[in-house]
């Protein structure tokens, strides 16, 4: 989460510490958390269709709620004529 923080933001720096995470996770539980973070961090970089493939790993009811944030982030309501 430190990496989100840093300005500029280092996105690479990022990727590769949460994929160094994922391969470290104890559970299955502790995975979908760091797919979580994947998913934002390529949200945020404008790759929705990465986050949208780390988004539908992720079914723990646990983190509902921030992958159905992100989601609507990734597709926003569609301009009003």
């Amino acid at each position: 989460m430190a990496q989100l923080g840093t300005q500029p933001f280092q996105a690479k720096a990022a990727i590769a510490a949460w994929s160094d995470a994922l391969a470290l996770a104890p559970s299955p539980v502790a995975k979908e958390g760091v797919m979580i973070h994947l998913a934002r961090i390529h949200a945020q970089l404008g790759e929705a269709d990465v986050a949208r493939e780390w988004l539908a790993k992720v079914n723990e009811t646990q983190f509902a709620e921030l992958k159905a944030s992100i989601l609507q982030k990734l597709d926003p309501p569609p301009a009003k004529p």
